[in-house]
């Protein structure tokens, strides 16, 4: 990063400005705009067209900024361009606070997970949170309002109703049943987690 744009304080954006700069970076190239990307993050982001005004608007902020924060995660193969030169900076998410991994070094949840019988590779730890983060941000393009842990609490629920109408979308259906398969993937992250809390 240079350090004409790591000394500007930059512009916190809102969603919806945000995903239209976004938009407009993928259309001027300066982001990759394969669809897949993130798990059809970049698919979801190209089909809901912003406004013309909206991507003028963040476009402004970005100038009068030198650089902007986002208030989400962004796909790792974003990560090379405009984040690593600090053009944008995306803050922690939904998915950060869920599952904290940020706060305890992998080395130490490795080991206490180990400890207890669990042997992951550091590499498969890794894949297994980044395919957790990869899998909330393409449930949260999808999800339109909708929390996770909600929708989890409705599922319970219409399993001992015998009800399965969770008013979701098949598209929501799919995103979130993938999210709780990489959820139910770190949990013994999360066990060492929250037994580290406790201490």
């Amino acid at each position: 990063m240079s350090n004409e744009i790591q000394n500007q304080p930059g512009v916190v954006l809102d969603e919806p400005m945000a995903r239209a700069l976004l938009y407009a970076a993928v259309q001027e190239e300066l982001l990759p705009g394969d669809p897949m990307i993130g798990n059809g993050f970049v698919r979801h982001l190209l089909d809901k067209r912003p406004s013309q005004e909206m991507i003028d608007k963040s476009l402004e902020q970005l100038v009068l900024g030198g650089r902007v924060h986002i208030p989400f995660w962004l796909p790792r193969e974003w990560e090379d361009q405009l984040v690593e030169e600090g053009v944008i900076l995306p803050v922690e998410t939904h998915a950060d606070s869920l599952v904290e991994v940020s706060g305890l070094s992998a080395e130490l949840l490795l080991g206490m997970m180990e400890s207890r019988g669990i042997r992951w590779s550091t590499t498969e730890y890794e894949e297994r949170i980044s395919r957790f983060r990869d899998a909330y941000v393409a449930w949260k393009a999808v999800a339109d309002g909708k929390s996770f842990e909600n929708v989890q609490t409705v599922k319970i629920l219409s399993a001992i109703f015998q009800d399965e109408s969770l008013g979701l979308s098949a598209e929501q259906l799919a995103a979130w049943e993938y999210l709780s398969a990489c959820y139910d993937a770190i949990r013994p992250v999360i066990a060492c987690m929250n037994a580290y809390k406790r201490c």
